[in-house]
């Protein structure tokens, strides 16, 4: 268990819009923190199921998982609350912003928005931050796949940034790593030690279990 706490971090990974990367993070991360040695669960409610069948692929190359629990979003609860064994909990949430995903961020410790430095990621965040209103201080916008030496996405960032959002330290980059580790069932913490996509991965999820 992590030092100071009696129940598992639960975090939990939304956004109204698909396609940013919510579930490649989700995955990235429940791999970061299993090798940093941390006992982790992943819960699966986005009715896609996309971070179910990484685990089945992940199962049939006889690499260790995450533990998974996969059903609907008003599930969220009950299957959080049955991860007082671990340390860290990571929650996929629906690609759209309602009710049904309140659930879990009543439940979260912390509520991460994957954003693309764009101007549709942009946009769409205002939807998810509606719902996510009485939970500002949980809430940390995650830059993924950042292109390296863009002007456009600098001025994004600083849009962002001019909104007073929280906004991760650490972000991502437009690597294909992420998505193509994902395609093999595994995560780029699995990675030889040089890989940047593995240093990325693995200084976002110290910051995150810092909050």
């Amino acid at each position: 268990m992590l030092k100071g706490r009696s129940m598992a971090k639960v975090i939990t990974v939304a956004q109204q819009k698909g396609g940013v990367g919510k579930t490649t993070l989700v995955v990235q991360l429940a791999v970061a923190f299993a090798q940093m040695g941390m006992r982790t669960m992943v819960v699966d409610v986005d009715p896609q199921g996309s971070l179910t069948k990484w685990q089945k692929l992940r199962q049939d190359k006889g690499r260790d998982n995450p533990s998974l629990l996969a059903g609907s979003a008003w599930q969220a609860d009950s299957m959080i609350k049955k991860s007082k064994d671990y340390d860290v909990v990571l929650v996929d949430c629906p690609p759209r912003a309602d009710a049904k995903i309140a659930v879990a961020l009543r439940a979260s410790d912390l509520i991460l928005l994957p954003c693309q430095p764009a101007a549709p990621d942009i946009w769409a965040l205002d939807d998810t931050l509606g719902l996510t209103a009485l939970h500002l201080s949980k809430l940390r916008v995650v830059l993924n796949r950042v292109p390296p030496r863009s002007s456009k996405a600098e001025q994004m960032i600083k849009e962002l940034e001019e909104r007073n959002l929280p906004i991760s330290e650490v972000g991502l980059g437009n690597r294909a790593a992420f998505a193509d580790s994902l395609a093999e069932g595994s995560g780029v913490a699995e990675a030889p030690r040089n890989s940047r996509a593995r240093e990325e991965i693995r200084a976002l999820a110290n910051e995150l279990l810092a909050y």
